[in-house]
């Protein structure tokens, strides 16, 4: 069972959000807050992206804090592998309750995030404007190289 960190949620974030792109500090690259149809990091997946997503919805794992689980789960995916038709991703080790929350992460320094490679999910390259629009990826970060 893969327990849900419950993270404190960040103040002042809004809790309905519009496409916006961030210029970020510390040499991190534009950001998206919310992903749409025409989001470049989406349209062109490279290993090393990272994704604000509904993890429930891609992971064979459960979620909750240890007494009960959860249905929706959201946290982050990192790319780490893309071919023609598929993009592998791996999920982190923790995971909110909140979307938003999320994408605050996805926007942060992620200097806490762990891993999970044990568990790879395979996504279909045609399936990525799909999961856009039915709110399963919520947001896009491409680091620099």
């Amino acid at each position: 069972m893969k327990f849900l960190n419950v993270k404190k949620p960040l103040l002042g974030l809004a809790a309905s959000l519009s496409l916006v792109t961030l210029t970020a500090c510390d040499g991190l690259s534009t950001s998206q807050i919310s992903a749409s149809a025409d989001d470049p990091v989406l349209a062109e997946p490279a290993v090393g992206d990272l994704w604000s997503a509904e993890l429930s919805e891609f992971s064979d794992q459960t979620f909750g804090d240890g007494t009960e689980e959860y249905n929706d789960a959201y946290g982050l995916m990192k790319v780490t592998a893309v071919s023609d038709n598929q993009v592998v991703v791996i999920t982190e080790m923790g995971a909110w309750p909140q979307s938003a929350s999320s994408i605050a992460e996805l926007n942060g320094d992620l200097a806490q995030i762990t891993w999970d490679e044990s568990e790879e999910i395979t996504v279909n390259r045609a399936d990525i404007p799909g999961l856009v629009e039915k709110g399963y990826i919520l947001a896009s970060r491409r680091l620099e190289e």
